[in-house]
């Protein structure tokens, strides 16, 4: 979990709109990846504070 002046950083939604849009480009499988690494760097060793559903659709 990101911390600023001692106090946790949530992942805000802004920061996972930058992600989303880095990532869309890529393969599906690779998008998933993509988005587990930066919220597991995120999170760190901290314990997960709340819950995130994220659901991916492919229009062709």
């Amino acid at each position: 979990m990101s911390f600023v002046d001692g106090e946790r950083v949530r992942f805000s939604s802004q920061r996972l709109r930058s992600l989303l849009i880095k990532a869309s480009p890529l393969p599906v499988r690779e998008q998933l990846d993509t988005i587990q690494q930066a919220v597991t760097e995120w999170q760190g060793d901290d314990l997960q504070m709340d819950d995130m559903t994220l659901v991916g659709i492919r229009i062709n």
